[in-house]
């Protein structure tokens, strides 16, 4: 299933850390495309999704996670309507930027916990919302 990712790129050397994560992927027949990268994030189409587990291998990506949305905190609030997290323990993150942290968390996990449990504690699934130009959500599994 073709899908676009966002990492979080880390270290001094980006370029080491896109290495990295292309040949962990290669390692499992996931060929990524990349769209669009800065000193920061990668952002990529990948050919299939990625192995449970598989990314906590990484030592210089950050996180990395589906794009499920991007827009408005009320298009986000629309498109969190429509993602089923099949009863998952999940919690929101927020990064700061322009809108109140806790206002975003508060909102987007009322959507989400009616198909999933909020647990700030052990998740297994990070909603995390990135704040810039638009907001973007991803799901790390």
């Amino acid at each position: 299933m073709v899908s676009e990712w966002i990492f979080e790129l880390g270290g001094e050397q980006p370029q080491l850390a896109q290495a990295e994560l292309t040949e962990l992927l290669a390692t499992t027949d996931c060929e990524l495309a990349v769209t669009r990268q800065n000193e920061l994030q990668l952002r990529c189409i990948l050919a299939r999704s990625v192995p449970p587990g598989l990314l906590a291998r990484l030592g210089m990506v950050r996180s990395g996670g589906e794009l499920a949305a991007t827009g408005s905190l009320e298009e986000l609030e629309v498109a969190a309507t429509g993602i089923n997290l099949v009863g998952a323990r999940f919690a929101v993150r927020c990064a700061p930027g322009a809108l109140e942290l806790q206002e975003v968390n508060k909102r987007l996990g009322a959507i989400l916990a009616k198909h999933g449990r909020v647990d700030l504690e052990q998740p297994t699934i990070i909603v995390r919302v990135f704040q810039g130009e638009k907001l973007q959500l991803l799901l790390e599994r």
